[in-house]
């Protein structure tokens, strides 16, 4: 990977996704901000879901050691 201050034929992730010009430097920018946004959003997603999931868990260890009461 090479860093490189020109955006002329400039590959961006893949071989196939090249910047042309400024249209499709546009288009890459807002592609990659969803891509990253997306990303996010899963992860935010994983963390409440393993939150809620260890808050289940430890309820069902604190009635199971309790008899049930």
């Amino acid at each position: 990977m090479l860093f490189t201050w020109s955006s002329e034929n400039l590959c961006i992730i893949f071989r196939s996704w090249r910047i042309t010009g400024p249209f499709s430097f546009l288009v890459s920018l807002i592609a990659i901000v969803i891509l990253t946004a997306g990303y996010e959003g899963v992860r935010s997603a994983t963390r409440k879901y393993e939150a809620a999931h260890a808050q289940r868990l430890s309820v069902l260890s604190t009635s199971a050691t309790t008899g049930g009461k």
